[in-house]
C-alpha cells in the first residue's frame, strides 16, 4: 500500500544518494587538498603547492558540475515520488464503489488533497533528501577525522548516539500534535468548500455572520495547532543546538590539545576543524528531522485509510430496470426515523411525481434511492432484489440524476453531454433537439461548472446526458425550482414526454402537466401516501403560472 512508497521512486532514489556520495566525496577529497596546500605554503614548496592548488581548481570545478547536477536529480526525484503518491491516491480512489464514497470519506479525501500530501512532501518525502545529504556528510566527515587519527572518530560517534536516542524520545510530542494538526485541517477544509458551494444559500438566507463566527473559531484552531507543532520542533532544535554547542566546544578544545601534544601539522589541524564542523550540521538536524518523519506517519496513515474503504461485494447482477418498491419501510437514520410507513412504486416507463414542502423528507427518499443511507426498517426492492444486494455498477448504471447542482465539467457541450464517451454526432444531434438545445454548437466551450449556461440550458445539458448515456430512470430532483416558469413548464413536459422511466421529485408542479403522471405521491405528516384526487394535489404545491 502506501507504506511502500514512502521512500518515493526508488530507481531515482538510487541515483540521487550515488550523485550525493560523489559530491561529499569531493568535498572531502578537496578539503584534504586544502590541508596539503597549507603544509607545502608552511614548509615553502612553492611548486608542489601550485601544481595542487590548479588541480583543486579543476576538481572545484567537476564539483561544481556535481553540485548542479544533484540539484536537478534531487528535484525532479521530488517531483516525480509525488506524483506517484498522488497518481496512486486517485487510482485507489476511482476504483472505490460510489456507495463507501458518498456515505463517510469524501470530506477526507478533499482533505488529502488540498493538505495532506503537502505536509507530507515538506516534512517526509523532503527529509529523505535532506537525510541522505546528512549520512553522506557525516561519513565523509569521519573519514576526514581517521586521516589524521582514528581515535577522533570516536568524538562524533558519541553524538550521533546521542542525539539518536534524542530523536525517538522528541518524536512523540511532535506526532501528537501532527495529529492534531490534521484533524484541524480536515475539519477546516471541508467547511471552506461547503460554504463555497452553499454560497447563494447563505447569501439567501443572511448566514454570514454565523458562518462567519464559525471559520473564525476554525482558522484560529488550525493556526493553534500548527503553531504547537512549530513550537514542538523548535524546541527540540532549541535542546538540540544547546547541547551539540556543548560538545561541539569541548570537542574543539580537545582536538586542538591532542594536535598540539601529537606535533600535527597545520593543515592536519585544518582538516579536524573542518570535519567537526562539517559533523556538526548532519548530527544537530539528525534529531528534528527524524522527529518530523515519525511525526507526520499519522498523515500517511490518514492518507492511507481515506481509500480504505471495502467494496461492498453483491452477488445480484441485474441488466435493466422493472420496477422499484418502497414496501412499508421507515426510512432516516437508527437515531432519527424521518418517515415512516412509506409504500411508493415506479414501474418501467412510468412517470411518477413526488410532491411536499421543503423539508417534508422528499430528499430522505432520494438519499435512500441512491445508498447514501440505507432504510432503517424494511426491504427497498428493485426487480424484486434488494437494493442493497444488486452489484453497484448495475444498480448505478440505471439511474441519471437531474438536479439544480449537477456538475457540468470544463470543456465541450459534446464531452459533457456524452462524459467523453464515444457517441455517434447524428445521435448526439438528435438528443440535442429532442431536449431544446439544437441552438447550441456542440464545440462549444462550457467553463466554471456551467457559468456561461442559464438555468434552463444547465437543466437540458444534464437531461440530454441521461438520455445520451441511456439511462433506464431519470431522477429530477427540485430540478424546476429555480428556473423562470415558462423554461420549467417546457422542461417538465420534455420530461413526460419522453419514452422512459421518471421520477420528478419537487414542491413545484403546472397544473395542465398533472394529469400526465401515472401516480403522484404526498410527503406530509412525516409519511408518503399517493394522492387519489388532482384537487388535493393543488392545495399543498406552489402553482406556477
Amino acid at each position: 500500500m502506501f507504506s511502500k512508497s514512502k521512500l518515493g521512486d526508488t530507481k531515482g532514489l538510487i541515483v540521487v544518494v550515488v550523485l550525493i556520495l560523489v559530491a561529499q566525496g569531493l568535498g572531502a577529497l578537496m578539503t584534504v587538498m586544502i590541508g596539503s596546500i597549507m603544509d607545502f605554503a608552511m614548509a615553502s614548496k612553492l611548486d608542489d603547492m601550485n601544481a595542487l592548488a590548479l588541480n583543486w581548481i579543476l576538481l572545484a570545478t567537476g564539483s561544481l558540475v556535481v553540485a548542479l547536477l544533484n540539484a536537478f536529480t534531487q528535484s525532479k526525484w521530488l517531483a516525480r515520488s509525488m506524483t506517484t503518491l498522488k497518481n496512486k491516491y486517485i487510482n485507489d480512489l476511482l476504483q472505490l464503489d460510489i456507495v463507501g464514497v458518498q456515505k463517510e470519506k469524501t470530506a477526507s479525501m478533499y482533505s488529502v488533497l488540498t493538505n495532506d500530501f503537502d505536509r507530507y512532501e515538506a516534512k517526509y518525502t523532503k527529509n529523505i533528501l535532506n537525510l541522505v545529504n546528512m549520512v553522506a556528510q557525516f561519513l565523509f566527515s569521519m573519514a576526514l577525522l581517521s586521516v589524521v587519527s582514528p581515535f577522533l572518530m570516536v568524538i562524533p560517534l558519541l553524538m550521533l548516539g546521542f542525539f539518536w536516542n534524542q530523536s525517538k524520545r522528541s518524536s512523540k510530542p511532535i506526532k501528537t500534535e501532527e495529529k492534531k494538526k490534521s484533524e484541524s485541517l480536515s475539519v477546516y477544509t471541508n467547511f471552506v468548500n461547503e460554504t463555497s458551494l452553499g454560497y447563494e444559500v447563505i447569501k439567501q438566507h443572511q448566514l454570514e455572520q454565523p458562518r462567519e463566527e464559525m471559520f473564525r473559531k476554525l482558522a484560529q484552531k488550525v493556526q493553534r495547532d500548527n503553531y504547537s507543532v512549530d513550537v514542538q520542533s523548535t524546541k527540540v532544535d532549541a535542546i538540540n543546538s544547546f547541547i551539540l554547542v556543548l560538545i561541539l566546544f569541548g570537542s574543539l578544545i580537545s582536538g586542538m590539545l591532542y594536535a598540539k601534544q601529537s606535533s600535527v601539522s597545520f593543515g592536519n589541524i585544518l582538516i579536524v576543524f573542518s570535519a567537526l564542523g562539517q559533523v556538526t550540521w548532519p548530527i544537530q538536524r539528525l534529531s528534528l528531522t527524524l522527529a518530523e518523519m515519525h511525526g507526520i506517519d499519522d498523515v500517511l496513515e490518514s492518507i492511507q485509510q481515506s481509500v480504505s474503504v471495502e467494496n461492498q461485494v453483491r452477488l445480484i447482477r441485474i441488466d435493466s430496470f422493472k420496477s422499484l418498491l418502497f414496501n412499508n419501510n421507515a426510512l432516516g437514520y437508527e437515531d432519527q426515523i424521518i418517515l415512516s410507513d412509506v409504500d411508493l412504486v415506479l414501474n418501467r416507463n412510468e412517470k411518477v411525481l413526488i410532491v411536499g414542502p421543503s423539508g417534508a423528507g422528499k430528499s430522505t427518499i432520494l438519499k435512500t434511492l441512491r445508498q447514501s443511507i440505507n432504510p432503517v426498517q424494511g426491504v427497498v426492492s428493485l426487480n424484486g432484489e434488494n437494493i442493497l444486494e444488486i452489484d453497484v455498477h448495475d444498480y448505478y448504471s440505471l439511474f441519471a440524476t437531474i438536479d439544480q447542482i449537477g456538475f457540468i465539467f470544463n470543456g465541450t457541450l459534446q464531452d459533457n453531454v456524452t462524459l467523453f464517451q464515444p457517441v455517434e454526432k447524428e445521435n448526439i444531434v438528435c438528443v440535442m433537439k429532442q431536449v431544446g438545445l439544437e441552438s447550441l454548437k456542440l464545440d462549444e466551450k462550457i467553463l466554471n461548472d456551467g457559468s456561461n449556461l442559464s438555468g434552463g440550458q444547465r437543466a437540458r445539458v444534464l437531461l440530454a446526458r441521461a438520455l445520451i448515456l441511456n439511462a433506464e430512470v431519470i431522477v429530477c430532483d427540485e430540478v424546476l425550482a429555480s428556473l423562470d416558469a415558462s423554461v420549467a413548464r417546457s422542461i417538465e413536459q420534455d420530461l413526460l414526454n419522453l419514452p422512459t422511466t421518471v421520477l420528478n421529485v419537487s414542491h413545484i408542479y403546472f397544473e395542465e402537466n398533472l394529469s400526465q403522471y401515472d401516480r403522484i405521491y404526498v410527503v406530509e405528516n412525516q409519511t408518503v401516501r399517493e394522492a387519489y384526487s388532482l384537487d388535493e394535489i393543488k392545495e399543498r404545491l406552489i402553482e406556477r403560472n
